[in-house]
């Protein structure tokens, strides 16, 4: 069979690696890849982004398996671009792929199928995150931009005077609204206060908890 993977990280150099071992690879694409996938595959140069061109690869090249390793292109509705022309490929489709793409959702569904997991703060103006942060004690606790942050845009201050620049101005973010959804209040999308604030796509949340 014929396999396309797209991404172009380190988990996508594994990826290939690992499924051009099985007696069924014919033939593995990475697009667009780097310089290790070029080892252990052939990299296309198309966007993980370009969902008309990846489809159009798909199908020119008689691609059975498209696996898509980074969440960007995941939480973009690659699955339900592919799923559309009839394409086998695994990964979540966009509304499942929010569990990652929106801490402040995650959150949400955590909280209502009762699954264990610290608690949380939503907001969305700074304003109100930071008199929540300065009425909190018991630190540190983290402030989150919610939202794909790659694994950046954390805040982890050890006394509440540090938490007015990653609330107003998260890392790789502009200036956004704040959002929390608290102990007491109402979250308005998802979260429970567990010690930390993550933010909703425009927002942030915080918490102290290891989510």
């Amino acid at each position: 069979m014929n396999i396309l993977i797209v991404g172009s990280g380190g988990r996508e150099h594994a990826l290939a690696w690992k499924l051009k071992q099985s007696r069924r690879a014919k033939k593995v694409y990475v697009a667009p890849g780097n310089a290790g996938t070029a080892i252990d595959a052939e990299n296309v140069p198309i966007s993980e982004l370009d969902f008309p061109a990846l489809i159009k690869f798909a199908k020119e090249n008689k691609i059975h398996l498209t696996v898509v390793g980074p969440e960007v292109p995941l939480a973009a509705g690659i699955v339900d671009a592919f799923e559309r022309e009839k394409l086998r490929i695994f990964g979540p489709n966009k509304a499942a792929a929010q569990l990652e793409g929106s801490k402040v959702f995650c959150k949400e569904i955590l909280r209502k199928g009762n699954v264990p997991t610290g608690s949380c703060q939503v907001f969305y103006d700074g304003d109100s995150a930071i008199k929540y942060l300065n009425a909190v004690h018991d630190m540190p606790v983290v402030v989150k931009a919610d939202g794909l942050a790659a694994g950046r845009r954390l805040g982890r201050p050890s006394y509440p005077c540090q938490w007015r620049s990653p609330v107003a101005t998260p890392r790789g973010a502009s200036r956004r609204r704040v959002s929390v959804a608290g102990a007491t209040g109402k979250p308005s999308r998802g979260a429970a206060v567990d010690r930390s604030i993550w933010a909703e796509g425009r927002s942030f949340a915080e918490s102290s908890c290891s989510c």
